[in-house]
């Protein structure tokens, strides 16, 4: 039974996880522009939220952005410096 049980939490936590991402997708891209790509985009986001949304222990999912109507803050990515000698590397 214990061994069934880490399986389940497993499954769930795997499972949030998937949820969460697509719903941090959808908010970052509600943010966009109107274009035709955000409108296809965001119609692939819910329909793979419904996909997911399917399993039982999806139940449990709550948004924290839903939740709070709070917007994502992003974080611009670090500036990165160049590897030397990569290219001589990759090639």
């Amino acid at each position: 039974m214990v061994w069934q049980d880490k399986m389940t939490e497993t499954k769930t936590k795997t499972l949030h996880s998937w949820i969460a991402l697509e719903h941090a997708r959808l908010h970052l891209i509600t943010a966009w522009p109107e274009s035709a790509r955000k409108q296809a985009l965001l119609i692939a986001i819910r329909s793979s939220i419904q996909r997911l949304m399917v399993e039982p222990e999806a139940a449990s999912f709550k948004c924290l952005v839903c939740r709070t109507g709070r917007k994502m803050m992003v974080l611009p990515s670090p500036r990165r410096t160049p590897v030397s000698g990569f290219h001589e590397i990759a090639a």
